[in-house]
């Protein structure tokens, strides 16, 4: 009886190491980057019965854990994983950010660590969601929890008419969107650099704008741009870019921070390319996969405007800023500020010189 009792327990054991093995491969292959896929899966008994339990945004992923339990567990288990979005919230899985810049969060609360910020007008793929809250991904694939206060959700037809309308990209560092085209009227939104709005008319000194969930207003015509389509990336221009990351010098360090209120060091150099449209990755060690590298000469002259520096301790990547050309750079350290990494000039920073891990080039063709 013993024996039995120990060999179905060793049995059991082998079936669930086996199990796991293979989902950590499913993982790897489908969703390897916890920052932009949603993959938490395992394997139990429950009362003589193996369920697997869990939830995955991707398809493929839940598609090869279904396989794998047919094949690897016995008949009769339970697969209990939930593929994301959750169907609890039908059609409504698109939303846009209706703040000036809203934080996202590693969990639900605000008292969890800040990992992102997306401004007004973002469009975010909605997940799930917990009480006052909802687990979103925005353009570029990050995910984190936002507020549903702070978003206007809708259907597919609504996202769908908000893309076909004349949309506008607001350029000015900060701007105010005002109940009357009057600088004395009340404000009825702040907007941030690269904050997108729906132009309803087009006026001489005003123009009146609608937000995502409907408030409309009036903003500084001057404080617009076109829209510019993002989804065909082409390479800015090196010089434009540095004109841009110069325009944010002073702006102060926030861990987190992706707006003109606030960056951190790679939501700083995402947000100076956006402003071009061109879409960077969320974090330092993701953008360092793009671009063309490029070995600096000693003296760091071939170097151009635009140029990705990336720094951090070895096989690790923990800081990026923009090249000005030469030795110099710009970077969100205690503040967006510049520092050379030749030796002896007055703003030489010995701690990045002797952490430059790589140099990246933006090429014309989509990463």
């Amino acid at each position: 009886m013993a024996a039995a009792l120990l060999l179905s327990c060793n049995n059991n054991k082998s079936i669930e190491q086996t199990y796991l093995e293979s989902v950590e491969n499913i993982r790897e292959a489908w969703a390897p980057d916890r920052r932009v896929a949603v993959f938490e899966v395992d394997v139990a008994r429950e009362s003589g019965t193996w369920v697997v339990a869990g939830e995955t945004s991707s398809h493929e992923a839940w598609e090869e854990l279904m396989v794998l339990s047919n094949r690897v567990l016995p008949p009769g288990h339970r697969f209990k994983v939930n593929m994301l979005p959750d169907a609890e919230l039908g059609d409504s899985v698109y939303a846009q950010v209706r703040i000036s810049v809203a934080n996202l969060r590693r969990n639900p609360g605000h008292t969890h660590e800040l990992v992102d910020q997306v401004i007004l007008g973002t469009r975010l793929k909605l997940m799930k969601r917990q009480g006052g809250w909802y687990y979103a991904q925005t353009p570029y694939g990050y995910l984190g929890w936002i507020t549903g206060a702070s978003i206007a959700i809708h259907d597919k037809a609504g996202i769908r008419d908000w893309k076909r309308s004349d949309l506008r990209q607001v350029k000015a560092l900060v701007s105010f969107i005002r109940q009357k085209p009057d600088e004395t009227s009340l404000v009825v939104n702040d907007a941030t650099m690269g904050a997108t709005v729906k132009l309803i008319d087009e006026g001489r000194r005003y123009s009146s704008v609608e937000l995502p969930d409907g408030r409309r207003g009036y903003i500084p015509t001057a404080h617009l741009a076109e829209q510019v389509d993002a989804s065909v990336w082409r390479a800015p221009d090196g010089n434009k870019i540095v004109e841009t990351a110069m325009k944010l010098h002073g702006i102060p360090y926030l861990w987190g921070g992706n707006s003109t209120k606030g960056f951190d060091c790679s939501g700083f150099t995402q947000t100076v390319y956006r402003a071009h449209a061109y879409q960077l990755p969320r974090d330092a060690s993701q953008q360092v996969n793009t671009g063309e590298e490029i070995q600096p000469d000693e003296d760091f002259g071939n170097l151009e405007p635009g140029d990705l520096i990336f720094f951090g301790p070895e096989n690790r990547i923990t800081h990026v800023g923009i090249s000005l050309g030469g030795p110099q750079f710009i970077h969100a350290s205690s503040y967006v500020e510049i520092n050379s990494l030749r030796e002896g000039d007055p703003d030489y920073a010995p701690d990045r010189r002797r952490t430059l891990r790589y140099v990246k080039r933006i090429t014309d063709a989509r990463e």
